[in-house]
């Protein structure tokens, strides 16, 4: 993989002062986190695959997720602050990865409709 501004090939490698860059490059489809922690909140505003090293073996921790476009991903991190699904996004999956919060809700699906609805 390459650094954030991606290969060509739609994959990018950041880390935490580099995934502000590679999220705002369309051309990245899949972001790899290297291991480390992600300071304040990562909002996601587009259709992209997320994924921790190795799978998430090599833990990168957000301390909060927002996410607000359909056809995210996101497998192997560990979100410390919580998780927000946007009302209008659709199609999003969590694998392999730990949600928690401390202070509240560990995920939270705007909208109040049925997951997977």
């Amino acid at each position: 993989l390459a650094a954030a501004g991606g290969d060509g090939d739609g994959l990018a490698e950041c880390g935490a002062d580099e995934l502000a860059g590679a999220l705002a490059n369309p051309a990245n489809r899949a972001i790899l986190l290297r291991p480390g922690t992600y300071p304040g909140v990562v909002v996601v505003d587009r259709a992209v695959r997320i994924v921790g090293a190795d799978g998430g073996d090599a833990l990168a921790t957000l301390d909060r997720l927002e996410i607000a476009a359909s056809g995210v991903a996101v497998e192997g991190l560990e979100v410390i602050g919580g998780a927000t699904v946007a009302a209008g996004a659709r199609d999003v999956e969590f694998r392999k990865c730990v949600l928690s919060n401390e202070n509240g809700t560990a995920l939270r699906v705007a909208g109040g409709g049925p997951l997977g609805a």
